[in-house]
């Protein structure tokens, strides 16, 4: 037989003032330091009592990547817009930087803000930090508008992505090589932080949060595999614009569910997920 609730315990509620999704997701963080050192939350590792509710699945990313490091499991209940991941702004800025392409004296040229913008996206900054941060001292510092391509291609990965295509037909194909690769970068930087010692691992590099951006990377795979054949036999002749709008279209229309373990670790919901909550 199931007991009813007990309205007679003290339940404690504070309304605090954020203005932004960052600011909420860093004082969610400073909220759980506190309950630990009450020893509210007495097991850390495991930290099976304790929900944080998100009224905004835009704040699922920051939250992660702010957790508590002694907060040992986190499980992830609800949706989250393929259209906000990084990959996602990754896939943004290659079309901008696609669009941009000018042929000078016989060799392709990239439009620098859409460079540096892809050399700043987190998931780069995981597969090639290093590379990109000497590839953009060395746009500024020489002040380049147009950066020719052999220049960009000091890594495999940018070697992949600062390339021309020569018709909207070949944008699948170059996307995929660029999404393949970025998930294999992922996996080696997420199987290399496993391994290490705790002293050694990288600050604000989060497994979890790699495991859900790996994920984000094999959904935008399937949606671009799924236009491919959609648009196999279309024979009009098809800018990159349109091509790209295409694509935009459907991952805002999708959305990554993640099913957590209810028995165990923190758990990381949406509002519509406390309904299953006993």
């Amino acid at each position: 037989m199931i007991e009813k609730p007990s309205f007679d315990e003290k339940i404690n509620i504070e309304v605090m003032g954020i203005p932004s999704g960052v600011g909420q997701a860093k004082h969610a963080t400073t909220i759980l330091n506190k309950l630990i050192d009450d020893n509210k939350i007495a097991n850390p590792s495991q930290a099976i009592n304790t929900a944080v509710v998100l009224p905004d699945e835009n704040l699922l990313l920051p939250i992660l990547y702010s957790v508590p490091e002694s907060i040992g499991k986190i499980n992830v209940t609800m949706g989250y817009s393929l259209s906000h991941s990084s990959i996602a702004g990754l896939i943004k800025d290659l079309a901008n930087a696609q669009r941009k392409v000018r042929m000078v004296e016989g060799k392709r040229h990239f439009y620098f803000r859409y460079v540096i913008s892809i050399l700043n996206n987190s998931l780069m900054k995981i597969a090639a930090k290093d590379e990109g941060e000497a590839m953009k001292r060395h746009i500024l510092m020489n002040n380049q508008v147009m950066v020719p391509e052999d220049e960009l291609q000091k890594h495999p990965l940018f070697q992949l992505i600062f390339r021309g295509i020569d018709s909207w037909q070949g944008v699948a194909g170059y996307l995929k090589e660029v999404l393949t690769a970025v998930y294999t970068y992922l996996t080696k930087a997420t199987q290399e932080e496993k391994e290490i010692d705790e002293d050694e691992k990288q600050e604000n590099f989060d497994v979890e949060s790699m495991d859900l951006e790996r994920e984000f990377v094999v959904q935008y795979f399937k949606t671009i595999t799924r236009l491919e054949e959609t648009l196999k036999d279309v024979t009009v002749n098809m800018t990159f614009d349109t091509y790209f709008k295409l694509l935009d279209r459907l991952a805002i229309s999708l959305s990554v569910s993640f099913s957590g373990e209810p028995l165990s670790g923190l758990q990381v919901m949406g509002v519509l997920e406390t309904r299953v909550l006993d």
